[in-house]
């Protein structure tokens, strides 16, 4: 239950809606991520899926920086 509450509470700072794919703007690789109800999730260029690694420190930062419109950068998945 505490894990759902703070995975609601960072997505909502971000503005995120649930399953809303996204990146980070100062990232060199074509990953994207989203949150499910209990983690972050990552979704490789092979189009692997898997729980990330990304600190929730960083998520709640101000260096935290995403970008929700891929533009022509890559296909969805």
């Amino acid at each position: 239950m505490t894990k759902r509450l703070i995975i609601f509470l960072i997505r909502k700072r971000l503005g995120l809606n649930p399953y809303q794919k996204f990146r980070f703007s100062n990232q060199k690789s074509y990953d994207i991520y989203y949150f499910t109800e209990t983690a972050l999730m990552k979704v490789t260029e092979t189009n692997d899926r898997c729980v990330s690694s990304v600190s929730l420190n960083f998520l709640l930062s101000d260096q935290c920086d995403i970008v929700t419109t891929f533009g022509m950068i890559r296909k969805w998945y």
